[in-house]
């Protein structure tokens, strides 16, 4: 399953590899892609759409579905 994650307060490479890292921990996820100039975020796996928003919360940053 594919899920796509607004994240509206990406900024740099840096806020990239920080949502990665924290989304990489969550249950269910297989890999992780970051567009920073469209400031989403693409996931590819069986997580829960929570636990991945709250992985970004806690990471630093807000995610819109």
């Amino acid at each position: 399953m594919e899920q796509t994650i607004r994240v509206p307060d990406l900024k740099c490479d840096h806020c990239a590899a920080t949502v990665c890292n924290a989304l990489a921990k969550v249950d269910g996820v297989q890999e992780v892609s970051v567009d920073v100039g469209a400031k989403l975020v693409r996931v590819l796996g069986q997580a829960e759409p929570a636990a991945l928003a709250r992985a970004i919360r806690e990471a630093g940053f807000s995610a819109l579905a």
